[in-house]
């Protein structure tokens, strides 16, 4: 990264910074819950914001919650997926 990007390209480091918070904390929020019906109820609300957003046709945060659902430690969560409802798959 070059030492003045920071101060030119700031909201694109901003919007960086956002994505990158939105990914882990909807990973954190579904991997600290012990019950795999709550992580499914939690996982269908988190679907249900996603499709909000798209909606609101902000598709920045779209992906982040696309590639929150995308990572290695939430797609193991087979018997979690098992549970949710048919209209959130």
């Amino acid at each position: 990264m070059r030492k003045d990007s920071a101060t030119q390209a700031a909201n694109i480091l901003h919007f960086i910074g956002l994505f990158n918070k939105m990914c882990a904390g909807i990973a954190t929020t579904i991997l600290t819950e012990p019950r795999v019906r709550k992580r499914a109820i939690l996982m269908e609300k988190f679907i249900d914001v996603a499709v909000e957003l798209h909606a609101l046709n902000n598709f920045h945060m779209v992906m982040s919650f696309i590639s929150a659902f995308a990572q290695a430690s939430i797609n193991r969560l087979k018997f979690t997926f098992e549970k949710i409802s048919d209209a959130h798959q």
